[in-house]
This record gives structure tokens, sequence and C-alpha cells, in this order.
């Protein structure tokens, strides 16, 4: 992890039904971002907004895209 944004936009309590929905982007030739949002059941209101931005190291230590993400970030493209 390189860096997470948090955008709370209202609470969540003992016992709420949410829904989670998680996207996948490019941020450069090595970092990735997961883009996720969560949703209180059943009004479908935002209750959180949220970015983290990370970067994978090979077995050298130096940075890379890992094979598996660079297949997720084409099926975006095409």
């Amino acid at each position: 992890m390189v860096r997470v944004e948090l955008d709370y936009k209202s609470s969540l309590t003992s016992r709420d039904r949410f829904i989670i929905g998680l996207n996948m982007e490019r941020e450069s030739k090595i970092k990735f971002s997961f883009l996720q949002d969560i949703y209180q059941l059943p009004e479908n209101k935002l209750v959180l907004k949220g970015k983290v931005i990370g970067a994978a190291l090979n077995l050298k230590g130096r940075p890379y895209i890992p094979e598996e993400f660079e297949k997720e970030f084409k099926k975006c493209v095409d």
C-alpha cells in the first residue's frame, strides 16, 4: 500500500445490511488502485467511498505489475 483515501459519508450500525462495490484501475506504469464504495441497504445510501493505491515488488525488490493485474487492466480497456 502506498496511499489510502477514505471518505466517510454516513455511519453503519450493528445489524445494518450493506453491499460493497470494488473496481480496479491503473494509476501509472507501476501503481494500481482499488476503488471501493459501500452502500447501506435497502436505500442504497452511500456510506463510504475509498481508494487504496498500491505497488507490487518483485523478488529483487523492484516495482512491477503482477501478470494477474495486467490481465484485468486489459479487460477494462477492451
